[in-house]
């Protein structure tokens, strides 16, 4: 797509949305088809098997609009998607768009006012829209959108940590009323694997440099701080592998990483997966992803709750202002 497209800018990008009146599908399947005598498709089903036949992530993100969409009555919900390319950001929005499914996309053409009116009807629990596509670059920071979704979807993984962790905030908020569901999506064996070993080998050793470091015996702890310091955000990673192959398995490497890998819900450490044979990690020992800490209440009818949830129910109400005294 890249090669035999002669403009793949983010403006040149916008002008595909309206070529041939399915929102550029055509044009992505005459640019990408194996054979130039291969006909066109006859109907947008088979349109959309076609782009989602080169993709596990798409085939992915229709397992979860399925799930979204049309699941269990109490899953139902709207989807945020989050891509890292206005290309990605297209090629999802025409799977989508032909696929019947009413999506809205946030893009870097947009003025202020044009991105807060797309966020604020996608936030508004009445609006029917059900998908709202992003980038990370340009709407992972500075919105809300706690109280119209709880899910999220990321097409793939950030630069770096913090990236990711911002965008969760996006729907991580006060005023968010139930359990949040984030997807990460990563091919196996290719090179999704050396981009997650990357960004956590930086987020450890940022984790490391905010550390209280006096209890440990590390040597001289202020210049150990001021070069751990100097990594922080960093783009060489040949210094941040050197310092990790300096610290070795050290209890304070370990307790930094269990954290990390808890903390994003992953079965297993990213830190060998920088590997060139991408198979190396196959033999890691895994454990099981870790479980939702809370679950959301069925009902937030006070008579429905247990006595314990129910004070804890008026206490908040209480606290916010809604009552006036206890029960």
């Amino acid at each position: 797509m890249l090669t035999r497209s002669k403009k793949n800018l983010a403006a040149s990008v916008q002008v595909w949305y309206g070529k041939n009146l399915d929102h550029g599908a055509s044009l992505y399947f005459r640019f990408t088809r194996p054979d130039p005598g291969l006909p066109n498709f006859a109907d947008r089903w088979s349109l959309c098997e076609y782009i989602c036949s080169m993709s596990p992530k798409l085939r992915y993100l229709c397992k979860i609009l399925g799930e979204a969409l049309y699941g269990a009555a109490n899953s139902r919900g709207k989807l945020l998607v989050f891509v890292t390319w206005p290309i990605e950001q297209w090629l999802v929005c025409c799977l989508l768009q032909n696929l019947g499914i009413d999506c809205m996309s946030v893009n870097s053409g947009m003025s202020a006012a044009e991105k807060a009116r797309v966020t604020d009807r996608f936030d508004d629990v009445s609006d029917p829209c059900p998908v709202l596509v992003c980038t990370f670059r340009g709407t992972a920071f500075g919105i809300n959108l706690q109280r119209g979704c709880s899910k999220l979807l990321m097409m793939g993984f950030p630069e770096n940590i913090n990236t990711l962790l911002q965008t969760i905030g996006r729907i991580h908020r006060l005023g968010q009323h139930k359990v949040q569901e984030i997807w990460v999506l990563g091919t196996d064996h290719t090179y999704d694997q050396m981009l997650q070993a990357k960004a956590v080998k930086k987020m450890v050793v940022q984790m490391l440099g905010e550390a209280d470091l006096e209890q440990f015996h590390v040597g001289d702890v202020s210049q150990y701080k001021d070069n751990l310091r100097k990594l922080h955000g960093l783009e060489d990673d040949e210094d941040v592998d050197q310092l990790l192959a300096e610290l070795g398995d050290s209890h304070l490497l370990m307790q930094v990483d269990a954290r990390l890998t808890r903390l994003l819900g992953m079965r297993c450490s990213r830190l060998t997966w920088g590997s060139k044979n991408l198979y190396d990690k196959d033999g890691e020992d895994t454990q099981r992803t870790p479980h939702r800490i809370r679950v959301a209440p069925t009902s937030n009818d006070p008579s429905t709750l247990s006595p314990r949830a129910k004070r804890q129910f008026l206490c908040r109400f209480r606290n916010y202002g809604f009552c006036s005294a206890p029960p």
